[in-house]
């Protein structure tokens, strides 16, 4: 099996729906941090430092634990459980002195009680009130309706879509390989043993770069261009 990891594609694809300014900020800029950034903002931390441990431990909770379950419908609740005591190592009560990760700045318990956020329950209000836009239910343009997973229902078929486009692409370039599954952003091959180091050599060959600009032309050109019926679309859609 070969995995071919389209990384962020779906984060893209979303995009195309919810077209959200500050996202596609994000997407638009590789020197951009989403995840620290909304660590940095969950964290009440003025700055972020990844190379330190605590610091990407912090990121990673951020990441893992708020934006990508929000990213498909998960509830404040759980994150908040996830991101506090799981990745924070704080307990479910009222915080005391010397509890959580250690960061440069201190122990995280002194780090948060110091900016407000005394107890677990504080912790659930501060992420109900970032995330309380998601209260009721959102109507989607495929008509998937939903409060939970919401991005993940509507989103999944045009991912697919969009990773299929490889597929052509690697028959063309003689890379005898068989699409088998699709997880999430990622792609898995069945491949000859003979094409393998081809394939790890030449990474290319799934034409990343490709999909990306197919997705920029049909999808997000004809938002912000005003484009509404298929048949003005350039290119064979």
């Amino acid at each position: 099996l070969l995995e071919v990891d389209y990384s962020g594609l779906e984060v893209r694809i979303a995009a195309c729906y919810h077209q959200d300014p500050n996202m596609l900020k994000y997407i638009n800029n590789p020197a951009s941090d989403m995840h620290g950034d909304m660590a940095k903002q969950i964290f009440k931390l003025p700055k972020l430092d990844k190379a330190i441990t605590e610091h990407k431990v912090l990121r990673d909770a951020a990441k893992n634990g708020f934006v990508f379950p929000e990213f498909y419908g998960d509830y404040y609740k759980n994150c908040a459980e996830s991101m506090a005591c799981n990745w924070g190592e704080l307990p479910q009560s009222r915080w005391k002195e010397g509890q959580g990760i250690k960061m440069p700045e201190g122990y995280l318990s002194d780090h948060l009680i110091a900016k407000g956020i005394k107890s677990y329950k504080q912790c659930e209000l501060k992420l109900e009130f970032i995330n309380n836009w998601k209260h009721g239910r959102i109507y989607f343009k495929t008509e998937v309706v939903a409060e939970r997973e919401i991005n993940l229902f509507s989103d999944e078929p045009d991912v697919l879509l969009s990773n299929l486009f490889s597929y052509p692409s690697s028959i063309d370039k003689n890379l005898e390989s068989l699409y088998y599954f699709k997880i999430n952003d990622c792609l898995q091959f069945m491949i000859l043993e003979l094409i393998h180091d081809k394939c790890l050599s030449d990474p290319k060959a799934y034409n990343k770069a490709d999909i990306y600009n197919w997705i920029y032309d049909h999808m997000i050109f004809p938002k912000i261009s005003g484009i509404k019926d298929p048949k003005d679309l350039p290119g064979d859609y």
